[in-house]
This record gives C-alpha cells, sequence and structure tokens, in this order.
C-alpha cells in the first residue's frame, strides 16, 4: 500500500465563503427585484462570481504526502516537490515552509488547519526516506 497523506482546507473556509456567497446571492435578486441600478446588481453578480470562484479554489486545492513527493493543487497550478529536495521543515510566520537542498526556503500553501500539526506530518515524512 502506498503511503500517502492528504491536506485539505478547513470546513470553515468553506462555510464562511458559502455564507458570503448567499448574501451576495440574496443581494443581487434583492436589487434586481427592487428596481436598483444595474452598476449595484452587477457588483453584486461580480461578488458572488468571486465567492464562487473561491469555493471552487478550496474544492480542488489539497496538498499530498506521496512516497516521493509532494504535490500541489491549486485552482491556479499544479507542482511537485520531490522528496529528495527536502532537507527540513518549519513553522515561520504562521505557515509551514521546507529548507530545499539549494538553500532557499519554499512556502507550503496554507490549508487553514493547525499549522503544527502539518508541520509534524511533514517532518515524519521527510524522515521516512526509504
Amino acid at each position: 500500500m502506498a503511503y500517502q497523506t492528504i491536506f485539505r482546507s478547513a470546513s470553515w473556509l468553506y462555510a464562511i465563503l458559502a455564507v458570503g456567497e448567499l448574501v451576495c446571492v440574496g443581494a443581487a435578486v434583492g436589487a434586481y427585484l427592487g428596481g436598483r441600478a444595474p452598476w449595484e446588481i452587477g457588483i453584486a453578480i461580480l461578488l458572488t462570481l468571486f465567492f464562487t470562484a473561491g469555493l471552487i479554489d478550496l474544492a480542488i486545492s489539497r496538498i499530498v504526502l506521496e512516497k516521493d513527493a509532494m504535490r500541489i493543487t491549486e485552482l491556479h497550478r499544479r507542482m511537485s516537490v520531490p522528496k529528495r529536495d527536502i532537507v527540513s521543515s518549519k513553522v515561520d510566520g504562521g505557515m509551514v515552509v521546507l529548507q530545499m537542498q539549494d538553500g532557499s526556503w519554499f512556502e507550503v500553501p496554507s490549508t487553514g488547519r493547525n499549522v503544527l500539526a502539518m508541520n509534524n506530518s511533514i517532518r515524519a515524512w521527510i524522515k521516512d526516506r526509504d
């Protein structure tokens, strides 16, 4: 069985975006039915689209620790960080950062979950070099 740990976005992020989207949909419908100016309706629709894009991004985004690499999937990018290129990880400024073999630092995208627990999982994954 292959080693795999998946980090997904926290459910409270979904809740915040869903509430925001519902408010914006309500505002758009209310503005339309109330005969508001077209620019007010347009702003409400635009905000609804932004919240929809945020929900789609949350649904797609994940960090997967596989046997040989860390795979990061987001709405706007997909990347893979080979395990052999990672020296260590630490929490810096509320984010998990990876020290790479070349001395550079790579910021792992935030998931809205406990960064210390995520860092501990990544450290254990890095140490498991078999």
